[in-house]
């Protein structure tokens, strides 16, 4: 679609979101104008019994009587969406007008009404144009998601934890976590003295309340950063603070392979990590260069094969497609490698160009967007191939292709965490800078999220608030 300016009427601004999520569907970049600029108006008429939509001289009209205000949004979404194909000239897109992150969960709600997967399937294509390849794919992985999914007695008892290492040893050109290139040592020290005080007081609250820890995932940044010895005081912090049941997953993001070594590695399994992940990204050195990996190819196949000796039997490698430069012919040689490899989780992110990442929005062209495509289109392939099948799925902002991202695992190798995380029906409690808390009430499944802070300075400053501020909100659960 060619760029428009649009500028939306002073009696519609309550629409203004609304709205504005289905034109960056037509146009990722897309700003609101003025009428100053020569933008088109649009406006939203709100009858009792019909509501109308106008773009300039276009319009089209719906009728709402008896409809929520949940429901006239979504016709207010479908008929927006409607009108711009008409005015563009587009064809449909992938995910019609479901553009939130998490897709999953209103297909569990399907679920949960006792829909069966032909309904889901038809429901998710005529009330959200979706189409018929991503309907089946959220059935398909909503599907298999349920066996895991927590009563709300078993939700009330446990809760997952997620701890944040912030630190890289160089920051990709895509990377849009709050993440530091490694800073001094004195101030890493301060900050995993700071992070374990803040596991501390949580176990200690949780286990006063009778609450389990299911799962714990340390992420980042890149935990293997952290030098052996820093490792090892962190590992022996978790099992100290937050196990006193067994877990039943406990998940280390090693992420790139230029930070793991043989001892690292040793200790993880030593302190009862079962899954790690080793992400290459790509198996294109090309690739890896171009977007400041800076590791070789032969380094994952030569950490792969050291985890492997050393025990690991569950480990995750990341995908991306539409990396910069990269040619379908690299990303078809990426999972032929993956093939060979055979790690038991294999996440296919789609790049989303984000504000504070080093690549701009210029990357969301036409062609990449066509590449990435043809890339999903042969994963697909690929899949059928393997034994690979989806269990969890999400979405972004400025995703390339309009694509999505999606975990594949081989049966029964699920990451608990990661369906946890997305369908946000288990408490998750984030530790550490940038980690966001997610409060579940198990009674209605609301949620109540809180953040801490994403700079690092701030969060070593302000520790001793950020702790009583979290055990104030552990207490109400």
């Amino acid at each position: 679609m060619t760029s428009m300016q649009y500028y939306l009427q002073q009696d519609s601004l309550q629409y203004d979101r609304t709205i504005f999520d289905i034109l960056r569907i037509f146009d990722p970049a897309f700003q609101w104008g003025t009428v100053q600029d020569g933008a088109v108006p649009i406006a939203v008429q709100c009858q009792e019994d019909c509501w109308s939509i106008c773009m300039g001289e276009t319009s089209r009209s719906f009728a709402v009587a008896g409809l929520d205000e949940n429901q006239k949004r979504r016709l207010l979404k479908q008929h927006c969406y409607l009108l711009l194909q008409q005015i563009s000239g587009d064809a449909a897109h992938p995910w019609g007008i479901m553009t939130g992150v998490r897709p999953t969960k209103i297909v569990h709600r399907y679920w949960d009404s006792g829909m069966s997967a032909e309904q889901i399937k038809k429901a998710v294509q005529e009330e959200y144009f979706v189409q018929p390849d991503k309907a089946a794919l959220l059935a398909d992985v909503t599907q298999r998601q349920r066996a895991f999914l927590l009563q709300r007695e078993e939700a009330a008892r446990q809760v997952s934890v997620y701890l944040s290492i912030p630190f890289c040893p160089t920051r990709c050109a895509y990377c849009s976590f709050p993440a530091f290139s490694l800073p001094k040592p004195a101030l890493q020290e301060t900050y995993l003295t700071n992070l374990l005080a803040e596991c501390q007081a949580v176990g200690q609250l949780l286990r006063q309340q009778g609450k389990q820890v299911q799962t714990v995932y340390i992420g980042g940044g890149t935990p293997t950063s952290l030098n052996a010895g820093q490792l090892q005081r962190l590992l022996e912090g978790v099992q100290r603070y937050l196990v006193w049941q067994p877990l039943q997953e406990f998940t280390v993001e090693a992420g790139r392979p230029d930070t793991i070594t043989e001892e690292k590695l040793q200790l993880l399994h030593q302190y009862q990590v079962g899954r790690v992940s080793i992400n290459p990204q790509s198996f294109s050195q090309r690739t890896l260069d171009a977007i400041g990996r800076h590791h070789t190819v032969q380094q994952v196949w030569d950490v792969y094969a050291m985890a492997r000796q050393i025990g690991f039997d569950s480990i995750n490698m990341d995908l991306i497609t539409g990396l910069t430069g990269e040619s379908l012919e690299e990303f078809m040689h990426s999972l032929d490698c993956v093939a060979q490899l055979q790690p038991e989780n294999l996440t296919v992110h789609t790049l989303a160009v984000k504000r504070t990442a080093a690549l701009g929005l210029d990357v969301l062209s036409v062609q990449q967007g066509q590449l990435v495509n043809a890339m999903h289109q042969y994963l697909q392939q690929w899949l059928a191939t393997q034994q690979y099948v989806p269990y969890y799925l999400y979405r972004q902002k400025h995703m390339i292709g309009e694509q999505e991202n999606t975990g594949y695992c081989l049966p029964g190798k699920e990451s608990l965490y990661n369906i946890q995380m997305m369908e946000e029906r288990q408490t998750i409690v984030g530790l550490g800078v940038g980690s966001t808390s997610k409060y579940v009430n198990t009674e209605d499944w609301t949620l109540t999220q809180r953040s801490n802070p994403k700079d690092l300075y701030f969060y070593n400053q302000r520790i001793d608030e950020i702790i009583a501020r979290k055990a104030e909100q552990l207490r109400q659960l």
